[in-house]
């Protein structure tokens, strides 16, 4: 095999944020990438097929194996020499994880396992995973979602499961300090290929169509948005830093909230001012009130913040769904 600067691994590399990692990582010709990802039928596996697909390349294989299979996940690692793992495989949705705990904590707890295991096994010193906000739960009023806070209590079976892969990664890295292990906290991730369950990508397909959407509560409910190129660039920042650490939490995300209602606003303005098909449901089991990322650890470590503000970002989004859905 030709020698390459990196073997990289990502995990749920058919996905949305997946995806557009290898995409990004692909443009370094010193890479080869190897993807674990099983294509779960969580969405229309299509999409995920079409990631890969553009995404070929002869420094690029996906395998199509489930992280839960650990006799397959020590087989991929025992062939290949890894020196980075960005670990993004997850069975993601809040309400989902409700439906369907077992699924979740299986895929998310013990698939985790699988992968921090051989990280450990084969002394791979950069780790990469991926948390989320809704390890925060809740915010209580005048509080500051920085990683220096402790968490309060989550609101989903799919937020325990994120906030144990941090705990198990922090007693790992007692245990194993030369290895570099990073947990980054995504705040809501949109933009080019997003997972269609989501949001912004449903209510976009919806008002292009005319068609009813639904809104879960009064619409006043608040997320931090974050585009998806700023998630790829600080990703790959914080793999390839030379600071040292062993475990640490990094918050990613634009740093300002906005209500659904506002986000919907914005989209109406870029498509249809006039439409008027939105429908308010009671709110959502799970579903937090607002979401906020504190930058300042990414600011000071790495000179690093999204630059994508929410407003610019779905316009940009509605222009690649438009022209994407149109080829």
């Amino acid at each position: 095999m030709k020698y390459y600067k990196n073997i990289i691994l990502v995990t749920g590399g058919a996905g949305f944020i997946g995806s557009n990692l290898i995409n990004e990582l692909l443009k370094d010709t010193s890479n080869f990438v190897v993807s674990i990802d099983n294509l779960t039928s969580y969405y229309d596996i299509s999409i995920k097929q079409k990631n890969l697909e553009r995404n070929r390349n002869t420094r690029f294989r996906n395998f199509y194996v489930n992280i839960i299979d650990k006799f397959k996940v020590n087989k991929i690692f025992n062939t290949w020499k890894f020196n980075q793992v960005y670990h993004l495989a997850a069975q993601a949705g809040v309400r989902y994880s409700i439906e369907n705990p077992y699924e979740v904590v299986n895929t998310n707890i013990i698939g985790f396992q699988n992968i921090i295991e051989n990280v450990i096994k084969h002394n791979i010193t950069k780790f990469v995973y991926a948390s989320s906000s809704s390890v925060y739960g809740d915010m209580i009023s005048g509080e500051i979602n920085d990683e220096k806070n402790p968490c309060n209590i989550q609101r989903s079976p799919y937020a325990v499961t994120k906030k144990s892969n941090e705990l198990m990664a922090t007693t790992y890295s007692l245990m194993h300090p030369e290895i570099k292990m990073s947990g980054l906290r995504f705040f809501t991730v949109y933009g080019p290929y997003m997972r269609p369950d989501l949001a912004i990508s449903k209510f976009t397909k919806n008002i292009l169509n005319d068609e009813p959407i639904e809104i879960y509560g009064d619409g006043t409910k608040e997320r931090d948005f974050t585009y998806i190129d700023d998630i790829v660039r600080i990703m790959i920042t914080i793999m390839n830093s030379d600071k040292k650490w062993s475990h640490e939490i990094f918050n990613i995300g634009y740093g300002n909230s906005i209500s659904v209602n506002e986000m919907v606003q914005t989209i109406k303005d870029h498509i249809n001012p006039d439409y008027n098909k939105i429908i308010y449901k009671g709110n959502a089991e799970g579903d937090v009130n607002k979401t906020l990322a504190v930058n300042t650890k990414i600011k000071e470590w790495f000179n690093e913040e999204p630059k994508v503000e929410i407003h610019e970002g779905i316009i940009k989004y509605i222009e690649w769904y438009k022209k994407t859905r149109e080829t």
